[in-house]
């Protein structure tokens, strides 16, 4: 089984490599490359940092989905016990799955403990399918009319 690791193989936390990679664990990948004719389930949800993880993921195995976009990840955040959400979610699922760190979220003494960082968040892609290759599109400040335009 191979164990999810920030890319490149290191556990340094995402926001160092900007993704972490990898599976979920046994039996994952299992479907591998691109899906045939039949539909394709996609799900997306923001799953609120996890306060709710087990709910989540009893939902999660519920649905079925064959791709999940999942939003508000922590990662190793008091106020989500220390957990590696999206790992968590991975695992118990058997999905491959790719993170993307939106923050660092910093720790503060002034927060509760229910609300306190001391570890990144962001969004997580989860799939039956081989995840072969990642890349981040940074978003564009502007209305569309100051996009370039691309015959330009």
């Amino acid at each position: 089984m191979r164990q999810p690791t920030g890319c490149g193989g290191s556990d340094a936390p995402p926001c160092s490599s900007h993704f972490a990679c990898g599976d979920g664990g046994e039996g994952a990948g299992g479907q591998g490359g691109v899906p045939g004719p039949a539909p394709i389930k996609l799900l997306t949800w923001n799953i609120e940092r996890g306060y709710q993880l087990e709910a989540i993921i009893e939902e999660l195995l519920r649905l079925d989905a064959d791709v999940i976009s999942l939003q508000e990840i922590d990662m190793h955040c008091e106020r989500s016990n220390w957990e590696d959400t999206g790992r968590a979610i991975a695992r118990r699922l058997g999905l491959n799955y790719v993170f993307l760190c939106e923050f660092e979220e910093l720790y503060s003494p002034l927060r509760q403990p229910s609300a306190q960082g001391g570890g990144v968040h962001g969004n997580a892609v989860l799939s039956k399918f081989d995840i072969t290759s990642v890349e981040a599109v940074p978003h564009v400040v502007g209305a569309p009319e100051a996009l370039p335009d691309p015959r330009k």
